[in-house]
């Protein structure tokens, strides 16, 4: 398989076009990322559209993970949204 693997990078979220969150991301392991959107962002039907941006995509290939050669920021194995 490919390399052994990409340094830290950078995550970002957006909503509405600014930065509500930001964190350092490393390889390999599942980490939890929670943010909070502020109130002003919130559609009056309840719709919430998250950017979600990535410094240094990799391929599953070139970290070691898998035969897959698409360049990807980030797995995402579950999302959960709450509000009050």
């Amino acid at each position: 398989m490919g390399g052994k693997g990409r340094e830290k990078f950078m995550g970002t979220a957006s909503v509405g076009g600014v930065k509500v969150a930001e964190r350092e991301f490393s390889v390999p392991g599942s980490v939890e990322w929670g943010f909070e959107v502020p109130g002003k962002y919130v559609g009056a039907n309840g719709e919430i559209v998250v950017r979600l941006n990535f410094t240094n995509p990799a391929t599953p290939f070139s970290v070691g993970q898998s035969e897959d050669t698409r360049v990807l920021g980030l797995g995402i194995q579950s999302l959960t949204v709450t509000y009050e």
